[in-house]
């Protein structure tokens, strides 16, 4: 689909929005009122119609209506998830905020600081999101557990420990019982940084609460235990799921083969393999390209190759990635012919390349080259 369709399709969709509300003005049962505009540009901001909840924001003041904190609130979020530029977004954000606060009868509430808070985390913005949950405390706007998740997961994605205890004491301060988003977010973030002491406790303490651990729990500690090369306690956790009568899905089966691919435990990933399609879950084209990556990692050439042959056999269709991940390993090997034969297999297979494709490959055979230079001076020094 062209960008010229695609805009003249918005275009005509946002026209449609237009005449429909249009035709609701002309209504005898038409009363404007702070919930009806509220509702109307909360749709339009999940349909991706900004420009269009702008407009019917103002085309409520003209006619009179003074919007409260509700429209306030679905105007921010329109903002905060349709415009590309996050950091202008988030400005604006920001003035709508300052506006509220000007207002009698439209002060923020809970529902403002926590959308706020929420893109400020998203947006790595530690700062202003520990200078906004001041102003909150300070108004006296008691937080939930959706504001400190929030901050939880941005400290977490920021590697601020420390501060996630913090948050976590602040929890009991306020008297807000963590929730499994809470405990997830922990897991995820000793996880991911390799803290698997922290992790453990973290699960310890929701078993502790009596918190029933949900499937994006279970994914999180195998890609976790995976990420750390330990097979045994991934695979405990994975049979421990199916005990609790957790149906694994497909992102569980690729965490696990992840997992093996990186501990290079190579019969069990196939085994795996083999059992999650006995399960009856269908690989996908983000299967098999994670398969050839594991492959292609460990030298694994041929292994690659014959998975791109078989890819019928799977009932996969392989996209331009898959290609790119066997291109990239012929750069690195030099295996300059097989390189341009599979460039001429895509030819074939009508798969068509574009600008961004050529200049991975050759930025990843740019690094490798200067890697392997880099190393020759280091052994001529020891020579020398």
């Amino acid at each position: 689909m062209s960008k010229s369709y695609r805009w003249a399709c918005k275009i005509l969709i946002q026209y449609i929005y237009f005449q429909v509300f249009r035709w609701m003005q002309q209504q005898k049962w038409y009363k404007p009122d702070d919930g009806f505009y509220a509702k109307l540009i909360s749709i339009l901001g999940k349909k991706g119609q900004l420009r269009l909840a702008i407009w019917l924001f103002r085309e409520m003041k003209k006619h009179g209506c003074r919007p409260d904190s509700s429209v306030y609130n679905a105007l921010i979020n329109a903002h905060l998830r349709n415009n590309k530029n996050k950091e202008t977004a988030l400005i604006k954000a920001f003035d709508y905020l300052e506006e509220m606060k000007k207002k009698i009868l439209c002060k923020p509430n809970l529902v403002t600081y926590n959308t706020i808070l929420r893109a400020c985390a998203q947006a790595k913005q530690t700062k202003k999101m520990e200078e906004l949950f001041k102003e909150m405390d300070d108004a006296g706007i008691k937080p939930d557990a959706y504001t400190f998740n929030g901050i939880l997961d941005a400290y977490g994605k920021a590697g601020e420990f420390l501060d996630m205890e913090l948050v976590l004491r602040q929890m009991r301060h306020h008297r807000v019982k963590p929730d499994f988003i809470t405990f997830n977010t922990l897991i995820d973030a000793y996880g991911k940084a390799g803290i698997i002491v922290k992790m453990e406790e973290a699960l310890k303490s929701m078993a502790e609460q009596k918190i029933a651990p949900q499937l994006s729990t279970f994914n999180s500690l195998i890609n976790n235990y995976g990420s750390a090369k330990r097979v045994n306690e991934m695979e405990l956790v994975f049979r421990n799921m199916s005990e609790m009568g957790i149906s694994p899905r497909l992102v569980t089966y690729e965490v696990l083969l992840k997992g093996y691919g990186k501990s290079q435990c190579m019969s069990k990933m196939k085994s795996c393999l083999n059992q999650m399609r006995q399960a009856g879950i269908k690989p996908e084209s983000s299967t098999l390209n994670m398969l050839m990556e594991i492959y292609c990692s460990n030298g694994m050439i041929k292994e690659a190759e014959d998975l791109l042959d078989k890819a019928d056999d799977l009932d996969v269709e392989p996209t331009s990635l898959s290609y790119l991940i066997l291109y990239k390993s012929y750069l690195k090997g030099k295996y300059f012919d097989k390189a341009e034969s599979l460039m001429e297999r895509m030819a074939a297979s009508g798969m068509k390349l574009n600008e961004k494709w050529f200049l991975q490959s050759l930025e990843t055979y740019a690094l490798d080259e200067n890697t392997m230079e880099s190393q020759e001076n280091k052994e001529l020094a020891v020579i020398t």
